[in-house]
């Protein structure tokens, strides 16, 4: 994935297509755009505005090869974390990331296929953001974590067990910001695609092997120094949730677990502060046990 060293605007109306991303769960608004709208041809990462909200995408310039009714060009893209009827409203959009030309496929698994591997290549991506938490588009993680920071999407995950104690994680060596820090059962910084509890969910599974129910809390924005390098600058999305089955961790992800009441978590936090991760101190402000019962 390349970044364009311009976005390229356009403003269009969203006009009946083929239907056929919805049969595969990737329903995409086809946009009628104006004729000097000419970019190169191929799949985008696209930033687009509807009714003043901002959203990501991937968007799609060229040839339909499926469709065989309308092989002209046309753009059409699909918005992440996006459910509503835009039929016949205008929507801006700037395309800014270059992923890949057109690919002729043949059918709809050869589409299917094609889309996944488009998505692979955001991982490596986190959320921007400004202070009113509105996107306003992507960067590669390690870049947005170099001095000074830039304001992303996080999550952070809290379980409990039917004990009403906190499954906290300890970081593994291998993480670039606060490694051997113990923290809360999971974070991470949000993917473009998913939207913030799926992501959220997702990351649970993949650091700690747990298929759990998560409940929102709150949000919180907040900034912390690692070291010369390196530091967070997060709007922290915090979920809970409750299971007493046993965590199998991922040792890229974490190296240590420990289960602990939050009376007993608040007072060390105050004994051994340097043992634990800036956002988890934070959080533990808001953390009471009427929370648990709630979550």
């Amino acid at each position: 994935m390349k970044k364009l060293n311009k976005p390229i605007p356009t403003t269009g109306v969203v006009i009946s297509g083929s239907k056929i991303g919805r049969t595969i769960n990737y329903p995409t608004a086809n946009i009628k755009v104006k004729q000097s709208f000419t970019p190169k041809p191929g799949v985008y990462l696209s930033l687009s505005k509807v009714n003043s909200k901002s959203y990501l995408g991937l968007a799609y310039y060229g040839p339909q090869y499926i469709n065989k009714k309308n092989i002209t060009n046309l753009l059409e893209v699909y918005l992440f974390d996006f459910n509503k009827d835009i039929y016949s409203k205008s929507i801006k959009i700037e395309l800014t990331h270059y992923l890949r030309p057109p690919k002729k496929v043949k059918n709809i698994n050869g589409l299917k296929a094609l889309i996944k591997k488009d998505f692979l290549k955001l991982q490596d991506y986190l959320v921007l953001t400004n202070k009113k938490d509105q996107i306003i588009g992507v960067e590669e993680i390690l870049k947005a974590h170099q001095n000074p920071p830039q304001l992303h999407r996080a999550t952070s995950v809290l379980i409990f067990n039917s004990k009403k104690e906190l499954l906290l994680q300890k970081r593994s060596n291998q993480k670039p910001l606060w490694p051997r820090y113990w923290s809360n059962t999971c974070c991470g910084n949000k993917r473009p695609e998913l939207s913030m509890k799926q992501f959220a969910q997702q990351r649970l599974q993949f650091e700690m092997g747990l298929k759990v129910d998560l409940k929102y809390f709150y949000k919180f924005t907040y900034k912390a120094r690692y070291n010369k390098k390196l530091s967070e600058h997060e709007i922290d999305y915090v979920y809970l949730g409750v299971t007493d089955k046993k965590p199998t961790l991922n040792p890229k992800e974490a190296k240590d677990f420990q289960y602990i009441s939050i009376p007993d978590l608040k007072k060390d936090i105050k004994l051994n502060p340097k043992k634990y991760t800036p956002w988890l101190k934070l959080i533990m402000k808001k953390v009471t046990p009427s929370v648990i019962l709630t979550s």
